[in-house]
């Protein structure tokens, strides 16, 4: 419990240190910085369960951050606020906020839990663009066909985007 508490007052400092007015990029570079320094202090399962190797090498200039819906100034205020009661809780709210930075709305309600936006994802598998809910289970194609199982969701580059038309407005 004493390393997790050390760990988020580590984080807080951190974030602490960007401006009010931080933009996504260097918000996103922020954490990911100091999740790079600190993979070592989460479990071989906690790192493969919640990604945390991947996520700390994103290279974050190949996903559209000016589109993510994502609230830099509020996510800091909140990982500073919410101390986390496990290490796999941080490794979820690490994975979360630097995965709503990447990703960007579809501006389609998700009609399974009816509590959120999709996002736009690609299918490695398909090759198309997939709308997912963050928040519950549910995927679909753009057209709104449930998705199958037999799928592999990552977030969309800028690239995917364009070649899809699926290049969502600015918020």
């Amino acid at each position: 419990m004493m390393k997790l508490k050390q760990l988020h007052l580590d984080l807080s400092q951190r974030l602490e240190e960007l401006s009010e007015d931080v933009s996504t990029s260097r918000f996103l570079e922020c954490l990911q910085d100091w999740l790079r320094q600190e993979l070592g202090k989460f479990s071989s399962e906690t790192v493969q369960r919640y990604q945390l190797a991947e996520l700390a090498t994103i290279e974050f200039e190949r996903y559209p951050l000016q589109r993510s819906s994502m609230n830099p100034t509020e996510e800091v205020r909140r990982l500073i606020a919410v101390s986390p009661s496990s290490m796999e809780t941080l490794a979820m709210f690490l994975r979360d906020v630097l995965r709503a930075g990447i990703t960007v709305s579809s501006g389609v309600w998700c009609p399974n839990c009816d509590s959120a936006e999709l996002v736009t994802n690609f299918d490695e598998i398909s090759q198309k663009i997939v709308y997912a809910c963050d928040r519950c289970i549910w995927a679909q194609t753009p057209e709104g066909s449930p998705l199958g199982a037999d799928c592999h969701l990552v977030p969309a580059t800028k690239i995917v985007l364009e070649q899809f038309g699926a290049v969502a407005p600015k918020n």
